[in-house]
């Protein structure tokens, strides 16, 4: 029997009354499912080491921020860069602790993005805002590759994403014989698309990057930019809804391919409980735009609510018991 499956049997017991509150918390502490003293002091080790490096470029950020005035700019640009090249330097040190280093080339990429928007403020170029978020992801990308860490190929696709939105909100002129302007939300999913794509891929093959939360950090963002279409779709008027018909197609195949490859293939139910949140957020706004009319729009909004509640106690009782299934399967 493995932990998840033991786990649950536990559960089963205490709800029955055959465990107390005693007798539980010592059973999951035999079964190693509460951490102990080592695993504490791991946990705050990395999350003290990885909130430093975040805060501490902030401050530095900040702290040119509020001296504009009174530094010069070779002064501002020299103590970037060396900010950039210095942990840098100590990542590469021979006997550096790995995650030490992995917080020093996150704190190199952060400071990056600060360096590369003040040799934009200092010398002013009239370009456009997305492209220093390609520059700064695309210079980023050494370090991404040093590191081979989740938060900071997590941060990287981010830059990625907000340069490819900033591009289709600022500079989608030249595009529109190719992308209509409803299509935007749907270019941001396809883009996720082949970034869940990727990660799924680093899951199998990359020990490093063997992690669910980027392929889930991919998925939200899949539902996130076709669920917005979607609902531009039943919420629109008609010419709206003409127009983002395949916006609204690739939201029905994301969620019935994904359902069938986190249910078959990598079984995951983060994704399946996020499909199922956006898939009541559509639904409801379409069955909104139909019951909630008129004179009776108070029981409109009374049938929604019911609905909604309706509709989310099943997602969990089958998520659940999809759950126990595969616990039972001997599925970890």
């Amino acid at each position: 029997m493995n932990v998840d499956a033991a786990r649950d049997d536990l559960t089963r017991y205490a709800e029955s009354g055959v465990l107390g509150a005693p007798a539980l918390r010592a059973a999951l502490r035999l079964a190693g499912e509460t951490p102990d003293v080592a695993a504490w002091r791991q946990f705050f080790d990395r999350l003290l080491v990885v909130a430093g490096a975040l805060l501490i470029a902030v401050g530095v950020i900040f702290f040119v921020a509020f001296n504009w005035q009174a530094m010069g700019r070779f002064a501002k640009l020299g103590m970037l860069e060396a900010l950039v090249a210095l942990p840098t330097i100590f990542a590469l040190l021979p006997g550096v602790q790995p995650l030490r280093a992995k917080a020093a080339l996150l704190f190199s990429v952060l400071v990056l993005g600060g360096l590369l928007a003040l040799v934009g403020q200092t010398y002013q170029t009239g370009a456009d805002n997305y492209e220093l978020f390609v520059a700064w992801a695309l210079l980023a990308l050494p370090w991404v590759l040093a590191a081979q860490w989740p938060p900071v190929w997590a941060l990287w696709w981010s830059l990625v994403n907000l340069a490819l939105a900033l591009y289709l909100f600022q500079v989608l002129d030249p595009l529109r014989i190719l992308l209509s302007e409803r299509m935007r939300p749907s270019a941001i999913a396809v883009l996720n698309l082949v970034g869940l794509a990727a990660f799924e891929l680093a899951y199998r093959r990359v020990a490093a990057l063997r992690t669910p939360w980027l392929a889930r950090y991919c998925v939200l963002l899949v539902l996130g930019g076709a669920g917005f279409a979607a609902l531009m779709f039943v919420l629109g008027d008609n010419a709206a809804v003409g127009g983002n018909t395949p916006g609204f197609l690739l939201y029905c195949a994301c969620v019935v391919a994904g359902t069938w490859y986190y249910q078959s293939v990598r079984r995951d139910l983060f994704p399946l409980a996020a499909g199922i949140v956006s898939l009541i957020v559509v639904v409801t706004g379409a069955m909104g735009r139909v019951i909630v009319t008129g004179s009776g729009a108070f029981f409109g909004l009374m049938l929604l609510a019911a609905l909604v509640i309706g509709a989310t106690v099943g997602a969990t009782w089958w998520l659940r018991e999809l759950n126990r299934k595969w616990h039972a399967q001997g599925t970890a």
